[in-house]
């Protein structure tokens, strides 16, 4: 039988109710794993279960239809689905897509499904927020204890912050736009193998380089030089668990010809060896 559902009136009414405690939050890892290397064939519908869908593109693409309108779900994408939401999402052709993705129930003390919107939102050049999608994947991997709980709530909140806020969408005085942002992490997602430098962002840009490091730093709060580590180490975390090479071989594919280097690369961004990484993610 189909629980009955409630729609939030704000943004703000949603990031509250995530994060009280009179609520049940669940994230439902059994029948997906977190990280997921789509291939031929490949699609997916609604389901009956009451759930938000949340998908973080890491390389390929794949499709989305909602109603009669399609839209390409391209890498540095969020794709939020709210329970019973109509679409369909598949792979176009033979090439494989890999991505993040995991499903969210929130459900009040009297058995509604709460949610914050109805149709599906698609968020492109929403790299910031696969980091909390990262942190929703490791708080759902630790064992259980009092804190548990709300580091999961925490890592949603933080997620949630990113998708809702204004200048995810649209940028402020000062930031890059949308859809530069958008230019650049599909150039630099294009190739991770490749090595590509600060000056070769701005000129991407047709910007000086100190204009977009000005224009980088207000935008994603870091600097060129250290996002380009984040993102080719964040592709080498992709190619570890869509792959069986082994830790030393990834790293040579990244341009890393010292392992322990890689490494310790790895744990400042993702926050664990890459051992560790690929032992908590691929369940």
């Amino acid at each position: 039988m189909k629980s009955t559902s409630k729609l939030l009136a704000s943004d703000k009414a949603w990031l509250a109710a995530l994060v009280s405690p009179e609520n049940r939050v669940a994230i439902d890892f059994h029948r997906i794993p977190a990280f997921y290397t789509a291939r031929r064939g490949w699609f997916t519908e609604p389901t009956p279960f009451g759930q938000h869908l949340l998908y973080c593109v890491v390389s390929g693409s794949f499709r989305l239809r909602e109603g009669k309108k399609e839209h390409p779900v391209e890498p540095g994408t969020l794709l939020w689905i709210p329970p019973w939401s109509s679409f369909r999402c598949w792979l176009p052709d033979e090439r494989p897509a890999s991505f993040f993705r995991f499903r969210l129930r929130m459900e009040s003390p009297r058995g509604e499904i709460l949610a914050r919107r109805n149709t599906p939102l698609l968020l492109q050049g929403a790299g910031a927020a696969r980091h909390w999608i990262e942190e929703v994947v490791r708080a759902s991997g630790r064992e259980g204890g009092p804190l548990q709980n709300w580091r999961l709530r925490a890592a949603l909140l933080g997620l949630f912050v990113e998708i809702l806020s204004p200048q995810t969408h649209e940028a402020s005085d000062g930031q890059l736009r949308p859809q530069q942002r958008e230019e650049l992490e599909k150039w630099a997602h294009r190739d991770g193998k490749v090595q590509i430098t600060p000056a070769q962002l701005a000129a991407r840009l047709g910007l000086s380089a100190d204009y977009f490091t000005r224009l980088f730093r207000k935008t994603y709060g870091l600097s060129p030089r250290a996002w380009i580590v984040r993102e080719r180490v964040r592709m080498a975390a992709a190619r570890l668990l869509e792959s069986n090479l082994n830790i030393s071989e990834v790293a040579g594919e990244f341009g890393y010809q010292n392992i322990f280097f890689f490494s310790r690369q790895f744990k400042q961004v993702i926050g664990q060896s890459p051992n560790q990484y690929r032992r908590a993610t691929s369940r």
